[in-house]
């Protein structure tokens, strides 16, 4: 899966990501941790590819929650996880190599394992400018603010 993976987050990260890098920290450091990933995909411990039948509508609307629902649990006993979907752009190597047939559809590649370095609870940006009350730019004024 590393050999598939690898060349297309490598050829296609940079093009995605690599003129925003020169310009913000932030996404400096996404693009760089994306390459990390793309570099050790093949040495993760557990990779996760979630399936389901093609051509079924919406089948999507319950895929991602189990995922949401999996990379929580995972968090929750220390495990690190991150979804990507890049390897679609050869889905037909991934199905190959693991032996899913045409008729199945690939979601993510999610792999899954204790994490190294430093992990740490994921900052989150305040409520009041993330959140939108009954109209597109509405805030909600808190008591206190």
């Amino acid at each position: 899966m590393g050999d598939i993976y690898g060349p297309i987050a490598r050829r296609g990260l940079p093009l995605a990501y690599g003129e925003a890098a020169s310009r913000d920290p932030a996404v400096a450091r996404m693009l760089k941790s994306a390459l990390h990933l793309a570099d050790h995909m093949g040495e993760a411990p557990v990779l996760l590819i979630p399936c389901a039948p093609a051509n079924r509508i919406r089948v999507e609307g319950s895929v991602y929650p189990a995922i949401q629902n999996l990379m929580l649990a995972a968090r929750a006993l220390g495990l690190g996880t991150t979804l990507t979907s890049l390897h679609r752009e050869d889905e037909a190597a991934v199905k190959d190599v693991l032996g899913i047939p045409d008729d199945v559809q690939t979601f993510a590649l999610i792999p899954l394992g204790y994490p190294l370095g430093r992990w740490g609870e994921a900052a989150r940006r305040p409520i009041e400018e993330t959140t939108h009350w009954d109209g597109w730019g509405r805030r909600l004024e808190l008591p206190g603010n």
